[in-house]
């Protein structure tokens, strides 16, 4: 039992003593993995980060740096500070920022709010600074700054602060609330004065020396670098040259010249990427020579880097000139057959778009077909042609010309027109030709023509049993054969409708048959109308004529001059002369109302406004003539007057009763119906009829309309009724009066 407790004594004492390890290591490893903490102090240092050459803290003798006075107070609340620096004046000189003039004070911060005692003087810079009552200042920043100019290259020199620890008279920094100085460093710093030894040098070629196919148009680009004292870009000089293209010489000032400087301080700059634009392209083919001269700003000696020089190969002319603006433009339709034929064509280069060597006018053919009209090939020296100047290349050539080509004959309708142009170049250092096509559909603007009519149109010895035939044609598209339509005797005829025409041939020429329904007899007047389209729907002016059907037999029926037909062939019969006259009867009871009547007439009617004329068109049978016919109210008359030709019997019709009006034109051709007003009120309508064979109207045209408006009369009975109502109001009122009197 007593060895038990042993054990177990001795493993307890173990387990304690490997945690006392574990415990011991673990602190250790927790003091060795935090780093070690450097105190910070209060502290004045030098910025001076514009180094000039490999070091930040290389200068150049002759450069101007931009030195700054760093202040950290390091977490105190300062009231004020004062700054002491000692510089040796024969090596560097304190300048103001524009590095020429000589400093008497240094420029300051804004950490406080009153500097003072700010001086330059041959050997010492000294600034002091405090805060108003209140005021204090906590941190880091740039307590004040100052410019120096290289004077030597005597190598390294010390920046100084002149400091003591617990003096005041020297670099100090008073505490806020205490004035106790609390500085307790201002760092040196060591620059290094260097002379330039080095000569500025050339990179960054574009295009580089024994490029090839170099664009025309390129610019030459380049930088200079001088990692000393820097370049001095005032002193640049570029020769560009080329055996046809000539010499041209550049400064910074000359045009076409830019250039982008990179500055590390106030007048050193370490490198400067120039561009040069020439105002004229490179020539083709040819050998460019580039020619450099720059010189850096070294101090006491310049180090000039003379005729740098480098050459490239400018590109080969390899592009055929190209034609643009066409009018018509390729694939254009609905082209008038009266245009010309317009293009531009020039020499580019392709990429690029500048100009090439020039369009060699003198190869110039344009060739011009259309079926039906036939091909034509064109030049500069033809008539047809004009050629104009649109630009010339730096060659003295003309890369860019518009061309108009006007055909003598004017293109056919609704027809492709193909258009073919070959060109050469003046390419080097082989031609170019341009061979290229292109096509365009002109217009139908035309509409068809009918003609060829059968019997002819207005004849008056159409046969009964006549069939009307006639050509319709069409030198564009073609004849719409579902636009025509004809009326014959006021039955309409189409291709498909209810009374259809026959026809043959195609849309360029068909030829229509109408067979009237019915036969027609001897003595018959009839209208002939006819409408009709192409395919692309130019309608042709309406065709309007009269037919009239006479007598074959005996075959020496004399043909009447006086009267459209003859009743009896033996003789002409004269055409009666008719007085004026009106006649009223029902239209069932209308007799002969004269001899057949054919006209164009129009009609002018009075209306509110004045009067208005009203086109008519024409009316079935014979046109003798256009009548004019003019209408006036005066009165109780009704006034009918107008022109036709010279004895001609003139007839109207006027409805909302039939009204026939009839008369003979005198030798003048004037006439005139004068009839009482015996018209109702409202609208009547105009007619001029013709007759069949005299007897009988077989048609009538509308011709207008015109309006009768009657003075409305206050009959006497009115005045009566009103005088009656009169007195009676009088009675009236003298018995109600009575009434209240007695009341």
């Amino acid at each position: 039992m007593e060895i038990k407790i042993r054990q177990s004594d001795m493993i307890n004492s173990m387990y304690r003593r490997v945690v006392q390890i574990f415990i011991f290591v673990g602190i250790a490893f927790v003091f060795l993995a935090v780093p070690s903490v450097v105190q910070a102090a209060t502290s004045f240092t030098f910025d001076i980060p514009q180094g000039q050459g490999g070091l930040n803290n290389e200068f150049y003798r002759g450069r101007c740096v931009r030195a700054n006075v760093v202040l950290d107070t390091d977490g105190h609340n300062t009231g004020g500070a004062d700054l002491v620096i000692d510089y040796d004046n024969t090596l560097v000189e304190i300048v103001q920022s524009n590095c020429s003039t000589a400093a008497t004070s240094i420029y300051t911060g804004s950490q406080y709010n009153n500097y003072t005692n700010n001086i330059v003087s041959a050997t010492q810079i000294k600034l002091g600074s405090y805060n108003n009552p209140g005021n204090s200042y906590n941190g880091t920043g740039t307590f004040a700054y100052f410019y120096f100019t290289v004077l030597s290259d005597s190598g390294n020199y010390d920046w100084d602060y002149d400091f003591t620890p617990g003096v005041t008279t020297d670099c100090n920094l008073a505490e806020y609330g205490t004035g106790n100085d609390i500085l307790e460093q201002a760092d040196d710093y060591t620059v290094s004065l260097l002379a330039d030894a080095d000569t500025p040098t050339v990179s960054d070629r574009d295009p580089d020396d024994g490029a090839v196919d170099v664009a025309a148009n390129d610019n030459i680009e380049f930088r200079l670098n001088d990692g000393d004292a820097g370049v001095d870009i005032s002193t640049l000089e570029v020769s560009v040259s080329g055996a046809n293209w000539g010499t041209v010489n550049y400064t910074e000032v000359s045009a076409g010249v830019s250039y982008n400087c990179h500055t590390t301080n106030a007048n050193r700059v370490d490198y400067c990427d120039v561009v040069i634009n020439p105002a004229n392209n490179f020539y083709y083919t040819e050998v460019m020579t580039v020619d450099i001269t720059i010189s850096d700003l070294g101090v006491p000696t310049v180090h000039t880097l003379s005729n740098h020089t480098y050459t490239f190969t400018v590109e080969d002319d390899n592009d055929a000139p190209s034609v643009y603006n066409r009018n018509p433009n390729n694939g254009q339709s609905g082209v008038s057959t009266v245009t010309n034929v317009n293009f531009n064509v020039r020499d580019l280069a392709v990429p690029g778009g500048y100009p090439g060597t020039g369009v060699d006018i003198s190869t110039l053919s344009v060739t011009i077909s259309a079926p039906a009209w036939g091909t034509f090939v064109y030049d500069s020296a033809d008539l047809e042609m004009t050629v104009t100047v649109l630009g010339n290349n730096d060659y003295g050539n003309v890369y860019d010309y518009n061309i108009s080509i006007n055909p003598t004959t004017d293109f056919p309708e609704n027809t492709l027109v193909s258009v073919s142009i070959t060109v050469d170049d003046y390419g080097l250092p082989t031609i170019n030709t341009l061979n290229t096509s292109y096509s365009f559909t002109t217009a139908d603007t035309v509409a068809p023509e009918c003609s060829l009519y059968t019997p002819e149109r207005n004849s008056v010895s159409m046969a009964i049993s006549d069939d009307i035939t006639f050509h319709c044609t069409d030198d564009g598209t073609g004849v719409d054969i579902d636009s025509l339509s004809i009326i014959v005797d006021g039955v309409t005829y189409t291709r498909a409708g209810v009374h259809p025409f026959s026809y043959s041939g195609d849309s360029s020429d068909y030829f229509i048959t109408i067979n009237p329904d019915d036969d027609i007899d001897l003595y018959y007047a009839l209208e002939v109308i006819i409408n009709v389209s192409d395919l692309a729907s130019n309608s042709m002016d309406q065709v309007s004529y009269g037919l009239a059907v006479g007598t074959t037999e005996p075959a020496d029926c004399p043909i009447c001059e006086t009267c459209p037909t003859c009743e009896e062939c033996e003789e002409c019969e004269e055409c009666p002369e008719i007085d004026a006259e009106i006649i009223t009867l029902p239209a069932e009871e209308i007799q002969r109302i004269g001899e057949l009547i054919c006209t164009s007439a129009k009609i002018i009617l009075p209306s509110a406004s004045g009067l208005e004329s009203v086109s008519l068109s024409e009316i079935n049978g014979q046109i003798v003539g256009d009548i004019t016919v003019r209408i006036k109210i005066e009165g109780d008359e009704i006034i009918f007057e107008g022109e036709a030709e010279p004895n001609m019997m003139v007839a109207i019709m006027i409805k909302s009763d039939p009204l026939i009006l009839m008369t003979t034109s005198d030798d003048e051709g004037k006439w005139q119906i004068r009839a009482a007003n015996i018209l109702p009120e409202g609208v009547h309508d105009v007619y001029a009829v013709s007759t069949k064979g005299g007897k009988e109207i077989v048609d009538e045209k509308w011709m207008g309309e015109f309006e009768i408006v009657r003075k409305q009369l206050i009959p006497w009975w009115f005045w009566i009724i009103v005088v009656i109502l009169i007195i009676i109001n009088i009675w009236q009122y003298r018995k109600w009066d009575k009434l209240r009197k007695q009341q």
